[in-house]
């Protein structure tokens, strides 16, 4: 009995050894095409239509809505003027800890200006500003070869900001539905974005090691 337990354990272990091979050999062949284990991003995305609903735009106010004729206080209360935004940059920095999931933390700046004007004193004022999103990103890798990797994200995290006198602190998210890596060591990337830091897309450069 104890040589056919044998002889049953000795048939068995080559396909044993086999699928260790086949799980180690598909590893292999992962780290052979994508052998790094972190990487740095830098990049600018789109419109900041979070601190734009917020902060920005807010009008002269010299109408009444109801009326539609010209309100003698507004004419002459302070008017904000032209405002501006330089868009989302970010800077991230990544772990892939396995061939389908990269764990990130991103840092997003959106910088913002503008200027009042008092009539009754004649006087132009500069306003400025500026935004911040923190976030831990988790990135799926659904497609990957030697040069190119597609990926899905989403990230939670901290928005705070600030403009003239008005303040800011708030819950952030991420969506990137799709995203897109080209390259090795370096690459450029290009994902589309939901957030409260940008909304439309991020592009941008990075290195692997």
């Amino acid at each position: 009995m104890k040589r056919m337990l044998f002889a049953v354990l000795l048939m068995g272990m080559p396909f044993l050894l086999s699928a260790q091979e086949r799980r180690m050999t598909r590893e292999e062949r992962f780290r052979e095409r994508f052998p790094y284990r972190y990487e740095v991003r830098i990049g600018y995305g789109g419109t900041p239509m979070y601190d734009e609903e917020n902060f920005l735009y807010s009008g002269c106010g010299c109408w009444d809505i109801y009326d539609n004729t010209p309100k003698l206080d507004n004419l002459y209360r302070v008017q904000d003027g032209p405002e501006y935004v330089t868009g989302v940059f970010s800077a991230e920095f990544s772990m892939h800890l396995r061939r389908w999931f990269t764990l990130g933390f991103n840092l997003g700046i959106n910088g913002m200006w503008g200027q009042q004007y008092d009539p009754t004193a004649g006087i132009y004022t500069r306003k400025s500003g500026a935004s911040f999103n923190i976030m831990p990103v988790a990135r799926f890798n659904w497609f990957t070869t030697s040069v190119v990797r597609m990926y899905s994200s989403v990230g939670l995290g901290v928005y705070a900001g600030f403009y003239d006198d008005e303040r800011e602190c708030t819950a952030a998210a991420m969506c990137a539905p799709v995203g897109i890596t080209i390259g090795r060591k370096f690459f450029f990337f290009g994902e589309t974005v939901l957030s409260t830091a940008s909304f439309g897309g991020n592009i941008g450069i990075g290195y692997r090691f």
